[in-house]
């Protein structure tokens, strides 16, 4: 999915690998696949003190 967003969204190439990646509540790995009716969240690098 994510090699998906960039063909379609090329400005994303340099921002998407420095988001992580969830489905649900659950944290994924970059490399899994997404399954019929799965929504994949993405979410960006934060900072905080």
């Amino acid at each position: 999915m994510l090699q998906a967003l960039i063909e379609h969204y090329p400005a994303l190439s340099d921002q998407l690998p420095r988001v992580a990646c969830a489905v649900g509540d659950a944290m994924r790995a970059r490399q899994d696949y997404l399954y019929g009716g799965e929504t994949l969240v993405l979410l960006p690098p934060v900072s905080g003190g």
